[in-house]
């Protein structure tokens, strides 16, 4: 029994840690994790519009909640690039079957069937 081990009662929690922002040393942290498999840009932007709802609800507070970091701009120019990187390499593609094969009708059926046969 938990009597058996030692005495229980109810109380405040005890600080673990100490998180400090802006010289203000009383500071709370939350952490967000996205669930395997799921579109970063859709759980970023479901983020943002519960951040304003709670935003609305402590203002009366005179509560803020003020992002630390914001993987939104990364997770943009990362799909960005990956877009940018992919279309390059379509063309590269493209430019040497046309170089080998010394026709385009015949680099692009070349150039289509490739990611069909993948």
């Amino acid at each position: 029994l938990v009597r058996d081990l030692g005495r229980l009662q109810i109380g405040h929690q005890e600080r673990e840690g100490i998180l400090g922002k802006n010289l203000n040393p009383d500071s709370i942290e939350g952490i967000v994790l996205m669930l395997k498999y799921q579109n970063p840009s859709k759980v970023l932007e479901g983020v943002h519009k519960k951040v304003e709802q709670l935003q609305k609800r402590l203002a009366a507070m005179d509560v803020k909640l003020v992002p630390y970091i914001d993987r939104d701009d990364l997770v943009k120019l990362t799909v960005d690039k990956v877009t940018h990187t992919v279309l390059e390499g379509i063309g590269l593609v493209c430019i040497v079957l046309i170089l080998f094969l010394g026709s385009p009708r015949s680099a692009l059926v070349a150039a289509v069937a490739i990611p069909i046969a993948l």
